[in-house]
């Protein structure tokens, strides 16, 4: 699967107010590549959640009007929904990792990674705006 997301990522890095055209369908108001790409935002494999965070700021950054209004109109409020949710329940594990107090060798790494997640869940969010 990290490979068809790549691929998918190497052709959003082509994107722009020509070649847009090719992935969007304004007649059936579809754009598959966006919105297939986005239903993987927090896969396990952090290959493919790359691939998605560069693939969806790769269309954002085209701005094309027809897409900017596919996007706040279909898939905004539930991908910004679930983003805000995934961060949040992030915060809430790092929280209990913190709570527990052991200060084990494995609890530390969970807790590294977890901020390592949050980390990119931060910058992920400032890219955006």
């Amino acid at each position: 699967m990290a490979y068809y997301f790549s691929f998918l990522k190497s052709l959003s890095l082509k994107l722009n107010t020509n070649t847009i055209h090719f992935f969007y369908n304004e007649h059936l108001r579809d754009f598959p590549l966006y919105t297939e790409a986005i239903k993987f935002f927090n896969h396990n494999e952090s290959m493919v959640r790359i691939a998605v965070r560069t693939l969806t700021l790769n269309v954002y950054r085209v701005g094309e009007e027809a897409i900017i209004k596919f996007i706040h109109g279909k898939t905004a409020a539930p991908y910004f929904s679930n983003l805000v949710w995934f961060i949040g329940n992030n915060t809430l594990m790092m929280e209990r990792c913190l709570r527990t107090g052991e200060a084990t060798h494995l609890t530390r790494n969970k807790l590294e990674s977890l901020v390592a997640l949050h980390l990119d869940d931060v910058h992920y969010v400032h890219d955006i705006m």
